[in-house]
């Protein structure tokens, strides 16, 4: 199997995966009124989760500086996932395969998750609104077929929108596409923007069998960026038939979370970005990918 694990890299690290979701910033902070929490997902090179690290392994620094971690949690709670699956023309063939995978990643979903599945082609369709019946999904994918252009970075930006209206908590989206965006209305930067206001992690598989191909490059490129930004994880697989075992893995990794808190500097300037960066002491031998957000808005 050909396989390549894209994940945030710890300069970039958290970036305020306490985010904050558009007008209302969640997760923005006010000097030490609360902690910062910090989910960190640690995978090792083939997108396994870690889970038996401790707190003495990790550091947290903001701007720069180390601050003390005051709570410390290996977590995994309740989460709201918008499945977002590309059902454009090119996707005919692998369709198949992507159903496989919505059930992989909705068999790793618990009773107390909940979950929205959206497809898009040359527009973004809310196929399920959110719910905790997951059980329709693949045969409403099923149904949909595949036909048209490529609006991902419409898509994407519809379901941060979306999972907006989810309940308090942790939120995430899940991607599969298998090329670039030729069909948006919004532009890559406003997406991008987007995406690090958002109080969401956003997970993704992108499809590349075509290596000559650059829409697909490209779509994978975008797809691995916005994992970085956000503290999701990204896969490329380089055959559809991969799509099932990648999905569940990744599954696996969006539900097992280590929870870092620590209090912000005094001085924390109201709308100033603040980055964030999470190291992990471990043995030299060992290889493993952290993958957190990069910072935080402060607030008034």
């Amino acid at each position: 199997m050909d396989l390549r694990l894209h994940i945030a890299a710890p300069a970039l690290l958290f970036a305020g995966l306490l985010q904050a979701g558009d007008p209302p910033r969640p997760y923005s902070i006010s000097a030490n009124s609360r902690l910062v929490m910090v989910p960190v997902t640690v995978t090792d090179r083939s997108g396994r989760s870690i889970v038996d690290l401790q707190k003495e392994q990790f550091r947290i620094f903001e701007d720069a500086e180390p601050r003390e971690i005051h709570s410390f949690v290996r977590e995994e709670a309740p989460v709201s996932v918008g499945l977002v699956i590309d059902s454009s023309g090119s996707m005919h063939h692998k369709l198949p395969h992507a159903i496989a995978a919505v059930r992989a990643i909705t068999a790793e979903i618990d009773p107390a998750d909940a979950a929205f599945l959206m497809t898009f082609a040359e527009k973004p369709v809310m196929e399920y609104a959110l719910t905790r019946n997951f059980h329709g999904f693949a045969d409403r994918l099923r149904a949909t077929g595949a036909m048209g252009g490529t609006a991902l970075f419409d898509a994407v930006y519809s379901a941060l929108h979306e999972i907006r209206a989810a309940s308090p908590g942790r939120k995430a989206l899940v991607v599969v596409s298998d090329g670039g965006d030729n069909h948006s209305r919004f532009r890559k930067s406003e997406l991008m923007q987007r995406a690090v206001e958002a109080d969401t992690q956003i997970y993704s598989v992108s499809i590349v069998e075509n290596l000559r191909s650059r829409e697909e490059q490209d779509g994978a490129h975008l797809l691995d960026s916005l994992a970085k930004i956000t503290g999701g994880i990204h896969f490329t697989v380089h055959h559809r038939r991969e799509l099932p075992e990648v999905a569940a893995r990744l599954g696996r990794a969006m539900k097992n979370l280590y929870v870092i808190g620590y209090r912000p500097p005094e001085n924390v300037l109201p709308g100033k970005w603040r980055k964030i960066r999470v190291t992990l002491d471990i043995p030299s031998h060992k290889s493993v990918r952290l993958s957190a957000k990069s910072g935080y808005y402060g607030s008034e």
